[in-house]
């Protein structure tokens, strides 16, 4: 380990920070600190825990600390949980113990799905807006935002706490920009809650709210956990919301330990309530609340890309730098600008047909990034129907929402016929491949009947996307928000340009600004920039091009080393018929705009 690294393993603050770029060893290091608290501290497995932002993050450490202890030939695994199923262990726990407004075992729903338990739901609420389903758009959404929290207030964790003066601003796309008022939020959390109490079901949310209710109570449950545990280490904090932040800090006592690694320049998650702000606010919550003095370590020194692409990646970072760990000169980050996503499309096919068949690449090692595909800017389409046209096969990212969902049907449908079995004895009759292979996770994270398994199916549900990299021989396509924790040797980003990417109409700079930097940093050998410059907000193309780079013009009117067989004629034609193309998309989301106004 390097000296910062080494630093952050033996470190005995009561609170430590890690701030850890991309590529810089968080995860090994995350993984050492927990085998070293166990082998050096004599602090017992079962006394400590671990928490991650996503089931895929969650895997990261668990495989390097099977690595870790199959190189040592001892130590241990402690239990690693997702925030969510870490809440529903503690509900879970407070029932047993009658200390939650559930007096039986919690069942999952979606926010969307509580009207079903009430018809009446909505009923007499939002009144200005006569269509059901813009009033359930709105009202759920304020509702989740009024319980991960804001800034000024935090969140809340009863209908008592929602201001009836608040006004509540929700964007969608249907139905353009609504408003929910505090006293209809409030109306229809009280509904809500009691649902949530008759039928014994509640959202995930929810799970977050009632965990930190039972905590704050400081009943028999909070005396359960901080007494069980004595270490703690958050992996992705930077992913964490302030209701998640809040859980955190209401499972401790003033003898835990607590390791959050994290990298605020990674917060990409904003939309699903992730706040930037906790990384930065740790140290001085730790100090408020428990009076301790905590530390913070930096990891800076970089594994992953070479020092060409991390002055690019440099460029984008407001605070720390990050610096390559050998001296070592690859080919510069192209920045290739091309007017549209056609000619980014074709210039990225035929630059990974020369790769691949002149440079000898693997496919495996190529990955394509981008940041939409939709309907107005098929992206991902137009770079698909090139690949197809000169027979290079690719593989896209799969949605846990089209596989994990069926997967967790599957496995709830085999708890609920099991009930009260142990999971060793019952295992092989699983006949789904892929379910038995879950249940086998489970049970090596501690699951030992089947009613174990419904903390875990809460975890398979908690992301929206998968994190896994594709298997095969072909090369991969997926979003920039589904490529965070990956690598790949070369790496091809597109489209830059005012509202692409930075994304929409009305974008928020910073959080895009973070999401092309997670982007960036997925390469290992050569990256690739495609867009072109923006006008009216800031321009990522620009800001590549103050580094040292390979400037590429691919098809414009200025003068270009390469031109695939076009014709002067031909890219004159190109322009003019692409100029008009992005005048009518202009136009149709200008109408957007002003209707969602």
């Amino acid at each position: 380990m390097n000296d910062q690294q080494l630093r952050a393993v033996k470190d005995p603050s009561q609170f430590i920070q890690i701030n850890a770029g991309p590529g810089t060893g968080k995860t090994t290091t995350l993984a050492a600190k927990i085998l070293y608290s166990q082998i050096e501290l004599d602090v017992p497995v079962s006394n400590m825990i671990g928490i991650s932002f996503s089931r895929s993050a969650k895997s990261h450490l668990l495989n390097k600390l099977e690595e870790f202890t199959d190189l040592l030939g001892y130590g241990g695994r402690p239990s690693i949980f997702t925030f969510h199923s870490l809440a529903f262990r503690i509900i879970k726990k407070a029932i047993e113990l009658g200390d939650s407004k559930f007096k039986e075992y919690i069942d999952h729903v979606d926010t969307e799905e509580f009207i079903s338990y009430n018809p009446n739901l909505l009923k007499d609420l939002c009144k200005e807006y006569n269509d059901a389903e813009s009033k359930k758009q709105a009202l759920c959404e304020a509702f989740n935002r009024a319980r991960q929290g804001n800034l000024l207030y935090g969140p809340s964790l009863s209908w008592t706490d929602v201001n009836e003066d608040e006004i509540y601003h929700i964007p969608t796309y249907v139905f353009g920009r609504l408003i929910v008022k505090g006293k209809d939020l409030k109306e229809f959390w009280k509904r809500v809650d009691k649902i949530e109490r008759k039928s014994r079901v509640t959202d995930y949310n929810g799970m977050i709210t009632e965990a930190i209710n039972i905590l704050t109570n400081k009943g028999k449950t909070y005396d359960y956990f901080t007494e069980l545990y004595d270490y703690i280490f958050v992996d992705e904090y930077q992913d964490t919301s302030l209701a998640q932040e809040m859980l955190l800090f209401s499972l401790l006592s003033n003898k835990q330990h607590v390791t959050v690694v994290g990298d605020k320049n990674q917060t990409i998650y904003s939309f699903n309530g992730s706040n930037s702000y906790n990384l930065n606010r740790f140290l001085q919550k730790a100090t408020e609340l428990f009076d301790s003095e905590p530390t913070k370590i930096i990891l800076s020194r970089n594994y992953r890309s070479p020092q060409q692409i991390l002055d690019v990646t440099n460029s984008l970072v407001h605070e720390e730098h990050y610096v390559y760990s050998e001296d070592r000169t690859l080919q510069l980050p192209v920045v290739v600008e091309t007017h549209n996503y056609h000619l980014a499309s074709h210039y990225i096919s035929t630059e990974i047909e020369r790769l691949i068949y002149q440079e000898k690449v693997h496919p495996s090692n190529i990955c394509i990034l981008y940041r939409k595909n939709s309907e107005h800017s098929p992206q991902a389409d137009s770079v698909k129907e090139q690949l197809n046209r000169l027979e290079i096969e690719y593989t896209e990212e799969v949605s846990n929402k089209k596989t994990e969902i069926t997967l967790s049907q599957k496995v709830l449908s085999f708890q609920e016929e099991n009930q009260g079995e142990d999971l060793e004895d019952i295992i092989d009759t699983i006949k789904d491949e892929r379910t038995k292979q879950f249940v086998r996770e489970c049970m090596s994270d501690g699951a030992s009947d089947a009613e174990d398994l419904l903390e875990y199916v809460v975890e398979l549900e908690d992301t929206e996307e998968s994190s896994a990299p594709a298997q095969g021989e072909s090369i991969h396509i997926r979003t920039v928000h589904s490529s965070k924790g990956l690598e790949f040797p070369y790496v091809f980003i597109l489209y830059l340009g005012d509202k692409d990417f930075p994304h929409s109409s009305k974008p928020d700079i910073e959080e895009e600004r973070r999401l092309f930097y997670v982007g960036l940093t997925r390469a290992q050998e050569q990256l690739y920039i495609i867009g072109k410059r923006g006008l009216h907000y800031e321009s990522f193309l620009d800001l590549c091009l103050l580094n040292e780079v390979k400037h590429v013009l691919h098809h414009t009117y200025k003068e270009e080393s390469r031109t695939y067989g076009f014709s002067e004629d031909d890219k004159e034609l190109i322009d003019k018929s692409q100029q008009k193309q992005d005048r009518l998309l202009d136009e149709l989301e200008d109408l957007q705009d002003l209707f969602n106004d």
